[in-house]
């Protein structure tokens, strides 16, 4: 039996795991896509500060690590087969979809990709909370700290707005952006 979501996005029925692993596969997905755009904007963009390149750095490494957790969790937990999306590299400049953009314009698309992402993940608690609360919760609190950095840097607060994002890091993600030069 399929998943059904009220609009509130509660759970009618009982989930199956098949569609949980379907809902965990797309999202997975999209962190990869998100990885490789990022990547992408350091690359290609020209206009941004050395500041903004150590930024979209964290979110690079916090979406790696996001994909690596759902990979792990699809694999191993689930038991479901995950292969890479071939098309990463190729989708990254649609998926960045500024290639001369300014910051702002940027930090305008993260903040509504993240609020659909926020949305998106609290819905996965409500049908597989239960069943894996550390997951969703961290999922929930990756899309939160990404919301609240693009908000921060929208409203100016540019000296702390990254802190989030670097909390959530791994230890060894944590030192590599220490180091990480523009």
């Amino acid at each position: 039996m399929a998943v059904s979501l009220r609009q509130d996005g509660a759970q009618e029925g009982s989930s199956d795991l098949s569609s949980v692993a379907g809902l965990l596969r797309m999202f997975y997905v999209s962190e990869v896509y998100g990885v490789a755009a990022n990547a992408y904007m350091q690359r290609e963009y020209r206009n941004l500060s050395p500041d903004n390149r150590r930024k979209l750095e964290a979110c690079r490494l916090l979406m790696s690590e996001t994909a690596e957790r759902l990979r792990a969790h699809l694999a191993d937990t689930l038991r479901v087969e995950v292969r890479p999306p071939t098309r990463a590299e190729e989708m990254a400049p649609l998926i960045a979809a500024l290639p001369h953009g300014t910051w702002h314009q940027r930090l305008v698309a993260l903040e509504d990709v993240s609020v659909r992402g926020v949305d998106a993940y609290r819905k996965l608690r409500g049908i597989y909370g239960e069943a894996e609360p550390h997951l969703c919760a961290f999922l929930i609190a990756k899309e939160i700290a990404v919301r609240d950095f693009a908000r921060d840097e929208l409203d100016g607060e540019t000296d702390t707005s990254i802190e989030r994002i670097v909390a959530l890091l791994s230890t060894e993600s944590q030192t590599a952006f220490s180091k990480f030069e523009t």
